[in-house]
């Protein structure tokens, strides 16, 4: 397997013991609506079902903060139908894993965005958030790999945009970033879809 190369501008983002309460009681929520209502069980990995949400969790409030948007801690039986956030009007995807990218079909959704947070095992206080892409930048970076469960397809970190240019991305494709640039006067600046992050 290749070794994972994280992003040179990550953002590493600590929870406090509160954050860690609050993040527990939420994955219990997501949890129980699920078991109620027959749920078809996804995990490929060892962890239970409440540790994916916790650890998802983690990476949606990372984003949040860092983003400025609230993290929606709502449970849901089928996922959140709005995806992850909706930033400015985009809807993006927050993937929490131990170092790529990794996207498989079912997980494509025609979400703007896609937001890789990478978190270490048996380590709760914290997470790094590496960077994010669309779809279509996924498709052109990714590599083949086969983590155990079969072939797909990952992007190294240090491929992603940086999540310093999200906002602004989001803001562009929805269509408002120029009516906001002018309105706050501030000059908002990313980098469009070309072959460097």
């Amino acid at each position: 397997m290749r070794t994972v190369l994280r992003h040179p501008a990550e953002v590493e983002v600590r929870f406090s013991p509160l954050d860690l309460s609050q993040l527990s009681a939420a994955a219990v929520a997501r949890q129980r609506p699920k078991e109620r209502g027959g749920a078809r069980d996804k995990r490929f990995g060892p962890h239970t079902n409440l540790k994916c949400h916790a650890i998802g969790l983690m990476g949606e409030l990372a984003v949040s903060r860092v983003v400025g948007v609230p993290a929606d801690l709502a449970a849901y039986i089928k996922g959140d139908p709005r995806g992850d956030f909706v930033l400015h009007g985009a809807r993006v995807e927050v993937k929490t894993l131990q170092g790529f990218l990794v996207l498989r079909d079912f997980q494509m959704n025609g979400a703007a965005a896609y937001v890789l947070i990478i978190y270490e095992p048996n380590r709760w206080d914290a997470v790094w958030i590496q960077g994010w892409a669309t779809e279509v930048v996924f498709a052109r970076r990714s590599f083949a790999e086969d983590f155990g469960h079969g072939p797909c397809k990952a992007m190294q970190p240090r491929d992603l945009y940086p999540i310093g240019t999200l906002a602004a991305w989001c803001l562009d494709v929805s269509g408002q970033y120029d009516t906001m640039a002018r309105q706050e006067g501030v000059e908002l600046t990313y980098e469009p879809e070309g072959d460097q992050p």
